[in-house]
Formats: C-alpha cells, sequence, structure tokens
C-alpha cells in the first residue's frame, strides 16, 4: 500500500562521499553548498562538512541541471537554500541561505541570477564632481 509513497532517491539525486575510507552516499537536496578547497570539494550538510576528491568544474558538469548555482568560481549554491541577495558595498552583494550563512556573489556570476529568478543586482556608479577647481575654494559634489 506503501510502495512509492516515499520513493528512493534516484542515483542522478545523490553523490557517493568517501570520508575515512567510508563509502556515504548523500542527497544532493541536502547540500546547502559546495566549495573548491585545494584538490578537493567540500560539501556543506547542515553542520557537517564532506570532502570529496574532486575538482568544483568537474562535479558542476556531473550534479543535474537547476539544482546548483554558481555564485564564484569557488562556490555552488543548492537553490533551495538561497534566502535572498544583500548589498554590501558599493558593488558586493553576498549570498543569503536559508540558515544565515553569508556567500560573496562575484560580478562574473551575476547572470546567472536569473536562472532563479532573481533581479540581477544593479552596478553603483560612482559620483564624479562636474567641476573641479585646482587651488579655489572647495566645491560640493
Amino acid at each position: 500500500m506503501l510502495d512509492g509513497f516515499c520513493p528512493e532517491p534516484t542515483q542522478e539525486e545523490q553523490i557517493a562521499v568517501n570520508p575515512n575510507g567510508l563509502m556515504l552516499s548523500v542527497r544532493l537536496a541536502d547540500i546547502e553548498w559546495m566549495e573548491a578547497a585545494d584538490d578537493c570539494v567540500k560539501l556543506h550538510v547542515g553542520r557537517h562538512t564532506q570532502r570529496l576528491r574532486d575538482t568544483l568544474t568537474v562535479l558542476a558538469a556531473k550534479l543535474p541541471p537547476g539544482h546548483f548555482l554558481r555564485i564564484s568560481r569557488s562556490t555552488l549554491v543548492n537553490i533551495e537554500q538561497i534566502q535572498g541577495l544583500q548589498r554590501m558595498f558599493f558593488d558586493e552583494y553576498e549570498v543569503v541561505l536559508r540558515d544565515g550563512t553569508r556567500l560573496p556573489l562575484t560580478r562574473a556570476y551575476w547572470e546567472n541570477l536569473r536562472q532563479i529568478g532573481l533581479p540581477l543586482p544593479a552596478p553603483i556608479s560612482p559620483t564624479i564632481c562636474d567641476r573641479l577647481t585646482l587651488g579655489g575654494p572647495a566645491s560640493s559634489c
């Protein structure tokens, strides 16, 4: 009667990790974010971190589309974990996750936000004083 009620995750919804010689399977939905760390990738799952011997680029190519978003050269974020964006200084933003984690969003990856329907950050142009007077009274810009 309960067959199919709680189906097992398919192969593409899991990732195998090998911490300390023990093979574990982690559901992609449980991974909050991933970061490159030397020749490994750190998978952040709740309060735990698992290391995976692979590069972030290779791992990203293996992931099913639409689950993770690249926000910097070294960070992938689970789309379901994104709460919003926080403006920092000038053209700097952080991606805020549901658990409060803040991850830097680099300008090169702003366009990726369109995939998930977040508005692109608007660049802030610096205020330029239209007249400079050398040796005269200071003008307010």
